[in-house]
């Protein structure tokens, strides 16, 4: 058993904004070995920046008048990320996969580290549980369902970093972190508290919604690759 300490001010915000951070040094080292400009990469990280807070804000519910309401949304900075990487895409056409697959690789990584402020905070728990490794809060005990994110999204991370570094095609890398991060969050979304009582939660909709996109450009892009090899 883990007993978390109480905290006069959480930790979550400054393990979230280092966790962005070390998320965007990861996405600025790909971006230049792939040799794109530093001015480019510059305002590809604060335009995926704005999104990711402001749409992970967004499906967390904050009421952007009132502060206290300040809240953060790991789906929803997903969304935020891959609306920034698109755009940016289409900002500049000309290296549209490699900033792809560059600002998307890091994304698991930026989940898996934010999960420690989430243990710390006390939010995102598991079900309750008093078996080997819970996590104790206030006296109840609760599944690890915080370290299980971190475990299972860090492990993502590593898959896709070395497909991206093998040089993968930089659309296909995008996807399989689409496809492997989502399937991730969906099951690990069954050990949490707030799932009780749900068939389906609303984030499991939208990854169901996100991975069946992907799953369908990945079927398109090997169709159209084979028909390239025969051709």
């Amino acid at each position: 058993m883990i007993t978390v300490p109480h905290f006069e001010r959480s930790p979550y915000p400054y393990i979230l904004l280092s966790s962005l951070f070390i998320g965007g040094l990861v996405s600025c080292l790909l971006m230049r070995k792939d040799m794109i400009k530093k001015e480019h990469i510059a305002l590809i990280e604060l335009l995926n920046l704005v999104c990711t807070v402001l749409m992970s804000m967004l499906f967390a519910g904050t009421n952007f008048f009132k502060i206290g309401t300040l809240g953060f949304d790991g789906v929803g900075g997903a969304v935020g990320l891959v609306g920034g990487t698109v755009t940016s895409c289409f900002i500049f056409k000309d290296r549209w996969k490699s900033i792809l697959s560059s600002c998307m690789v890091p994304a698991p990584l930026m989940y898996s580290l934010a999960k420690i402020g989430c243990l710390l905070a006390g939010c995102c728990r598991g079900f309750e549980y008093d078996g080997w490794f819970s996590i104790i809060y206030g006296g109840k005990s609760f599944f690890p369902a915080q370290p299980t994110d971190f475990a299972v999204f860090f492990i993502v991370f590593l898959t896709v970093l070395i497909m991206k570094l093998r040089s993968w095609d930089g659309k296909k890398v995008a996807l399989m972190v689409i496809i492997e991060a989502g399937i991730a969050r969906f099951l690990t979304d069954f050990l949490r508290l707030s799932h009780e009582g749900k068939v389906l939660s609303f984030r499991q909709i939208v990854i169901i919604f996100a991975i069946g996109i992907a799953i369908i450009f990945n079927m398109i892009l090997a169709k159209k690759n084979k028909e390239k090899d025969n051709g």
